[in-house]
């Protein structure tokens, strides 16, 4: 049941860690349902990503966020990746993530 009152403040950093489990979650869900389908899903991580989302975090942060984190160009590697790579065709359902030091994708065995 979604909290409508709560929806009126801003998110607290738990509530993107149980926004991205719901999305793992869901996605080995619909990986069962298209199991045999030939249709994929992935659940992924690009690594941390400057984008104007972190215009609500304090200007300190937004500041070393811009030294040490990736941009969304890099960022949309990971996502772009897994649309058109035959390499991850048989990885259904698995956790994609981008690694620091921006090789190619690589699939956690869930």
């Amino acid at each position: 049941m979604v909290d409508l009152d709560r929806a009126k403040t801003p998110p607290k950093f738990g509530d993107y860690a149980i926004s991205k489990l719901a999305q793992v979650l869901f996605t080995r869900s619909l990986a069962e349902k298209l199991k045999g389908t030939g249709v994929t899903s992935y659940s992924l991580h690009p690594g941390s990503v400057v984008t104007n989302i972190s215009a609500t975090v304090p200007r300190l942060v937004q500041y070393l966020a811009k030294k040490i984190w990736i941009d969304a160009v890099v960022g949309a590697r990971t996502t772009l990746y897994c649309a058109t790579s035959s390499d991850v065709a048989n990885e259904m359902a698995s956790i994609m993530t981008m690694l620091p030091r921006m090789s190619p994708v690589q699939p956690i065995k869930t």
